[in-house]
């Protein structure tokens, strides 16, 4: 089971790929403890934090860690952070319980994919992945790129590598076109092959869909509570807040409403790919597959032979 709070909507960059939604809006802290709640008496959830930037809640944050140590056995957490705001205090802080965490650093691109307020980033999270490393050794580094991207890779593996990261994600931007597969499949064998004591993710499109048991609880900073972070872009696929719990009739209702696997895609060789069995990505193409989720996927399955 997964827990993951939306801590904020803020964040201090203006990272060029970026889908999330920005305000001023920030859970409070009864909200995050109302939700912390609802994993009372569980085992073993795992508990994310979300943004914006996650970071520039670090009070709620702590707080919830605390929470959920104290109603739930053997939590673990976890977190995707631009790294601009880690500090020592903070991991420090939570040094002594199961912490995954994730940090954006697109290599040699990251002062003009990730602008600070305009000013280039790359010394800032530069620094933030060196401090990470000393507390988390096993941290992720994700590393986002586009189709023109694709040149470079291994000059941006070899950044990180050269900061220390074991695990790297490499994250294609998704439902983007004008991908030369060829090209890509060459770089990325060669980087692979080139590092073969660094442990690679995102090179494959397999991978489950959490919310269609229900088991996964994503609540936004004003309590609502969905089934996953995508379906939260959707205010009338909401199934309950932190006040009241889960509407299990209506979570039943909107899980029923997920459409079948496409008739389209049961012919097809890749199948079944992720977006063929992600709930959400049915939803959100009922008007008929979409060519650029298709060829996202047949990019993935095709990457997979490289792991």
């Amino acid at each position: 089971m997964r827990l993951i709070l939306k801590v904020t909507e803020q964040c201090n960059m203006r990272c060029t790929y970026c889908f999330e939604k920005r305000s001023n809006t920030d859970m409070s802290m009864d909200t995050m403890t109302r939700a912390v709640d609802l994993i009372r008496g569980c085992s073993g959830v795992r508990i994310g934090f979300y943004g914006g930037e996650p970071l520039m809640r670090k009070d709620l944050i702590l707080r919830a860690i605390d929470r959920s140590l104290l109603v739930s056995d053997n939590p673990s957490f976890f977190m995707t952070t631009n790294g601009s705001m880690l500090d020592e205090e903070f991991l420090e802080m939570t040094y002594d319980v199961p912490f995954r965490f994730s940090i954006s650093h697109d290599g040699t691109r990251v002062g003009r994919t990730r602008p600070l307020f305009g000013a280039y980033s790359k010394q800032i999270i530069d620094n933030a992945s060196e401090l990470l490393l000393k507390y988390r050794p096993d941290s992720i580094a994700v590393c986002t790129y586009y189709p023109g991207d694709v040149s470079g890779l291994s000059d941006d593996v070899r950044v990180l590598t050269e900061l220390g990261f074991m695990n790297i994600c490499l994250n294609p931007v998704a439902n983007t076109s004008g991908w030369d597969y060829e090209e890509l499949e060459n770089v990325l064998a060669e980087i692979v092959d080139d590092n073969k004591d660094i442990a690679f993710s995102g090179l494959s499109g397999s991978g489950p869909s959490e919310c269609e048991d229900g088991e996964n609880i994503y609540v936004m900073p004003d309590g609502r509570l969905f089934p996953c972070h995508i379906w939260s872009e959707y205010p009338e696929l909401c199934m309950g807040n932190v006040v009241d719990g889960i509407d299990k009739v209506r979570r039943e209702t909107l899980l029923g409403r997920i459409p079948a696997i496409p008739v389209e895609c049961l012919g097809c060789d890749i199948y079944p790919c992720r977006s063929a069995r992600c709930s959400c990505a049915r939803l959100m193409s009922v008007s008929g597959r979409k060519e650029s989720i298709c060829d996202y996927e047949r990019m993935l399955t095709r990457l997979s032979s490289l792991q």
